[in-house]
């Protein structure tokens, strides 16, 4: 759908990841707790860390991390 609507205005379209891919499955997950849950982190049991620990470290390659974008930023550009 981007991909039309970028072709249909005479536009590129580029995806970019917000964030680099070091603990991001934590990092993120920590936010979101501590923003819309009104919690702290370490009032979570370390088992449910080592969930995300694993995510960040064992199921996923750093260049798959940097591709999988929790948060990203998508910019049109015109062409000339």
């Amino acid at each position: 759908m981007l991909d039309r609507i970028a072709r249909d205005h005479g536009a590129e379209v580029h995806f970019y990841g917000l964030h680099d891919h070091v603990g991001q499955f934590r990092r993120h997950f920590t936010y979101m707790l501590e923003t819309y849950g009104g919690m702290k982190a370490t009032d979570d049991p370390s088992w449910a860390w080592d969930i995300f620990d694993r995510y960040d470290n064992e199921s996923f390659s750093p260049e798959m991390l940097l591709d999988l974008a929790l948060e990203g930023c998508i910019l049109f550009r015109k062409m000339r």
